[in-house]
């Protein structure tokens, strides 16, 4: 079994709620801009939480998995469920391959 080599990279985790939703996501973007500069490690967002996932919600996944690409971090998306996987499918946020990397 191959390590992945995050697991020993300091994890930050925003977790999205519905009732604070925009509040959450002013967090995950200050987080993200005191984590680039820092080096290697790895942007959790934890879904679970949330009953349906907005086209704002995607577009703020999506600009933070750039940002996590082109600043060398891991990007992972925990407690997605069955009703979320086929908009993060189709906005091309997680593959079946990507299902549940992050735990």
């Amino acid at each position: 079994m191959q390590q992945n080599t995050t697991d020993n990279w300091p994890h930050v985790t925003v977790a999205l709620h519905d009732t604070t939703l925009r509040r959450d996501l002013l967090l995950l973007r200050a987080r993200l801009a005191e984590t680039l500069p820092r080096g290697p490690a790895q942007v959790v967002v934890d879904l679970s939480d949330l009953d349906r996932i907005s086209s704002t919600t995607i577009a703020a996944l999506l600009w933070t998995r750039r940002c996590c690409d082109t600043g060398g971090l891991a990007f992972a998306l925990r407690g997605s469920d069955s009703r979320h996987h086929d908009m993060l499918q189709r906005s091309g946020l997680i593959s079946p391959r990507t299902l549940g990397a992050a735990t």
